[in-house]
Protein backbone atom coordinates (compact mmCIF):
# COMPACT_ATOMS: atom_id res chain seq x y z
CA UNK A 1 0.00 0.00 0.00
CA UNK A 2 1.17 3.86 -1.37
CA UNK A 3 0.63 7.03 -0.47
CA UNK A 4 0.70 9.60 -2.85
CA UNK A 5 2.93 12.38 -1.34
CA UNK A 6 4.01 16.06 -2.93
CA UNK A 7 6.46 16.04 -5.77
CA UNK A 8 9.91 16.34 -4.57
CA UNK A 9 13.29 16.25 -6.47
CA UNK A 10 14.92 12.81 -7.46
CA UNK A 11 17.62 13.48 -5.12
CA UNK A 12 15.49 14.39 -1.95
CA UNK A 13 14.80 11.05 -0.05
CA UNK A 14 11.46 10.25 1.54
CA UNK A 15 9.93 7.74 3.88
CA UNK A 16 6.84 6.99 6.12
CA UNK A 17 7.58 7.43 9.87
CA UNK A 18 5.23 7.12 12.45
CA UNK A 19 4.75 6.34 16.19
CA UNK A 20 2.12 4.24 17.58
CA UNK A 21 0.23 3.42 20.94
CA UNK A 22 -1.90 0.69 20.26
CA UNK A 23 -0.23 -3.13 19.13
CA UNK A 24 -2.00 -3.49 16.12
CA UNK A 25 -1.04 -0.52 13.75
CA UNK A 26 -3.08 1.04 11.08
CA UNK A 27 -1.22 2.11 7.91
CA UNK A 28 -3.40 4.74 7.28
CA UNK A 29 -1.77 6.13 10.25
CA UNK A 30 1.57 6.71 8.35
CA UNK A 31 2.71 10.20 8.01
CA UNK A 32 5.33 11.17 5.57
CA UNK A 33 8.72 12.93 7.00
CA UNK A 34 10.54 14.15 3.68
CA UNK A 35 14.39 14.67 3.08
CA UNK A 36 15.56 16.96 5.67
CA UNK A 37 12.16 17.64 8.00
CA UNK A 38 11.63 16.94 11.68
CA UNK A 39 8.26 15.70 12.73
CA UNK A 40 7.48 15.06 16.90
CA UNK A 41 4.49 13.43 19.01
CA UNK A 42 4.43 14.46 22.32
CA UNK A 43 3.17 11.67 25.28
CA UNK A 44 1.69 14.11 28.71
CA UNK A 45 0.08 11.11 30.55
CA UNK A 46 1.97 8.83 32.20
CA UNK A 47 -0.18 5.68 31.04
CA UNK A 48 1.97 5.54 28.22
CA UNK A 49 4.76 3.33 29.04
CA UNK A 50 5.96 2.50 25.51
CA UNK A 51 5.66 3.30 21.60
CA UNK A 52 6.43 1.50 18.51
CA UNK A 53 8.39 3.34 16.04
CA UNK A 54 8.33 2.28 12.39
CA UNK A 55 10.16 4.11 9.41
CA UNK A 56 10.52 2.88 5.60
CA UNK A 57 11.19 4.67 2.50
CA UNK A 58 10.34 3.51 -1.16
CA UNK A 59 13.15 2.06 -2.29
CA UNK A 60 16.03 5.09 -1.25
CA UNK A 61 18.23 4.52 1.76
CA UNK A 62 16.75 5.11 5.25
CA UNK A 63 18.68 8.09 7.32
CA UNK A 64 17.26 9.45 10.44
CA UNK A 65 18.12 10.37 13.75
CA UNK A 66 15.39 9.05 16.45
CA UNK A 67 15.07 11.35 19.82
CA UNK A 68 13.21 10.62 23.14
CA UNK A 69 13.19 13.76 25.35
CA UNK A 70 12.02 12.64 28.59
CA UNK A 71 11.65 14.47 31.81
CA UNK A 72 11.71 18.12 32.99
CA UNK A 73 15.29 19.10 31.93
CA UNK A 74 14.30 17.46 28.54
CA UNK A 75 17.44 15.13 28.35
CA UNK A 76 17.33 13.47 24.76
CA UNK A 77 18.07 9.65 24.41
CA UNK A 78 19.32 9.55 20.33
CA UNK A 79 19.19 6.75 18.28
CA UNK A 80 20.78 6.87 14.33
CA UNK A 81 18.88 4.69 11.75
CA UNK A 82 20.66 4.08 8.88
CA UNK A 83 19.78 1.60 5.29
CA UNK A 84 20.39 1.19 2.11
CA UNK A 85 16.82 0.03 1.19
CA UNK A 86 13.74 1.28 3.47
CA UNK A 87 11.48 -0.76 1.59
CA UNK A 88 13.06 -4.35 1.88
CA UNK A 89 14.14 -3.65 5.06
CA UNK A 90 12.17 -1.09 7.18
CA UNK A 91 13.40 -0.11 10.46
CA UNK A 92 11.15 -1.06 13.63
CA UNK A 93 11.80 0.05 17.21
CA UNK A 94 9.71 -0.49 20.67
CA UNK A 95 10.92 2.65 22.69
CA UNK A 96 10.24 2.55 26.39
CA UNK A 97 8.50 6.08 27.77
CA UNK A 98 8.09 5.93 31.25
CA UNK A 99 6.54 8.35 33.65
CA UNK A 100 5.65 10.75 31.28
CA UNK A 101 5.88 13.72 30.07
CA UNK A 102 7.79 12.32 26.93
CA UNK A 103 7.98 13.44 23.40
CA UNK A 104 9.68 11.49 19.88
CA UNK A 105 11.43 13.17 17.72
CA UNK A 106 11.81 11.57 14.07
CA UNK A 107 14.17 13.55 12.17
CA UNK A 108 15.08 12.48 8.24
CA UNK A 109 18.73 13.57 7.21
CA UNK A 110 18.93 11.51 4.54
CA UNK A 111 21.27 13.16 1.76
Amino acid sequence: QSREAPPTPLDAPRYLGRTIQSKVPNAADAILVQGGSLRTWSYRSPAVEQVQVELSTEGRPLDADIELWHGPDNTPCKMRVYNENGQVRPFSAVIETPRGPNTVAIRNIGQ
